[in-house]
């Protein structure tokens, strides 16, 4: 994957089913769960990134075990300049968390940064990233691929 020559603004971290094959540019197959991802820096808002992954027929990417969150940072460890958005969401319930994909939460795994989930941005802080080299959240700087709850607008690039 080429690093954009320009800086990055935002991305999205895209996974497809198994049944669905790789579209433009960049593609990684996770080999322990079939599903394909990418990492997308033309969008900016939670919004933009969940339609270009449904355009792509999948969802912003479900991060459900240990394993997969490992294999994510290890794969996209040297394109991540900035926090990736993930999907992750409580926006039908506060802190009631629900992935994109209809894949069940499971509270037993999480990579909630530190004093995460804290709702900094008030009842708009309904999305979750994952935090880039030098993320900074209303609690602090975060933890390199730690989570961390947001709102929509935008995907701050540190």
């Amino acid at each position: 994957m080429n690093k954009p020559s320009f800086a990055t603004v935002a991305v999205a971290a895209i996974a497809l089913s198994s049944s669905a094959s790789a579209q433009e540019g960049d593609w990684f197959q996770n080999p322990a769960n079939g599903h394909w991802y990418t990492v997308d820096y033309s969008v900016q808002s939670v919004h933009d990134a969940r339609a270009l992954a449904a355009s792509a027929g999948g969802y912003l990417a479900s991060i459900t075990d240990a394993a997969e969150q490992a294999w994510i940072e290890q794969t996209f460890a040297p394109y991540a300049e900035s926090a990736l958005w993930i999907g992750l969401n409580d926006e039908a319930q506060d802190q009631v968390f629900v992935w994109d994909s209809g894949e069940p939460f499971d509270p037993s795994f999480t990579n909630w940064g530190s004093n995460q989930p804290d709702n900094a941005q008030g009842t708009g802080t309904q999305f979750v990233r994952l935090a880039g080299p030098s993320t900074v959240s209303g609690s602090g700087t975060l933890a390199p691929w730690s989570w961390d709850d947001v709102s929509a607008p935008g995907l701050p690039a540190t």
